[in-house]
């Protein structure tokens, strides 16, 4: 049975994309965010710290008013390895950065350290990427830079209309299996990465030695009684 199929047999939608160990104080992104569905949906179900990501502007309008109510953040712009603006084509849920058509839009591009640093995150429990070919350039980043180590969960859907998508496919999930592991996958439909149990506790030991070391730096104030 061709994966597609098999997803859709076994109601991936509304299950394994939905389905993960959260509660209110998680923090998911969702990179390439559409008409918010999805997001939306995770909100209802866990209740927890939305960062949503759409860089074109109509559908970053509908993503905002279906995330109405639930505290989310709304970005009307997409992830990517470097901060930049670039033009997309506007084709529905298949729009795309690679692809040339009549209807095309100037976006802009942000960076995930640009959003870990402007709230203060620790760590990402989930990260949903769909962004129609430029997930292997935001991967090949988050894993020569490490950021990815601080993604707990990370929702990818690869796609095949890229030069070299199956080769590039491989090489990206070789290295995350350093990191990660499989909890399930659907060729060039969806996969999920976990992080593996001895990488959150090196880097929930690293983050309290950054505490621990920030306290100990701290200014000591005398207190003048008059």
């Amino acid at each position: 049975m061709p994966d597609f199929d098999r997803w859709s047999a076994d109601h991936g939608d509304e299950t394994l994309r939905l389905n993960y160990p959260m509660d209110t104080n998680a923090v998911v992104i969702d990179c390439g965010a559409y008409h918010g569905a999805w997001s939306r949906k995770i909100y209802d179900r866990y209740h927890c710290k939305i960062l949503a990501f759409e860089p074109i502007e109509a559908y970053y309008m509908i993503a905002v008013a279906a995330l109405a109510g639930t505290g989310a953040y709304v970005y009307h712009a997409g992830l990517g390895p470097f901060n930049a603006t670039c033009t997309i084509s506007v084709a529905g849920d298949a729009s795309s950065i690679l692809v040339r058509s009549e209807h095309q839009e100037q976006v802009r591009i942000m960076t995930l350290d640009e959003v870990i640093h402007k709230h203060a995150l620790s760590r990402i429990r989930l990260m949903k990427i769909n962004i129609e070919g430029a997930e292997y350039n935001l991967l090949d980043h988050l894993v020569a830079t490490n950021a990815v180590e601080q993604i707990d969960d990370l929702q990818v859907q690869f796609h095949q209309f890229v030069p070299n998508a199956e080769s590039r496919r491989q090489i990206i999930r070789n290295i995350l299996e350093r990191t990660h592991y499989l909890t399930y996958n659907y060729d060039f439909v969806w996969e999920n990465w976990r992080i593996r149990d001895t990488v959150r506790q090196a880097m929930q030991q690293q983050e309290q030695s950054r505490q621990d070391q920030a306290l100990l730096v701290q200014p000591a104030y005398r207190h003048i009684v008059l």
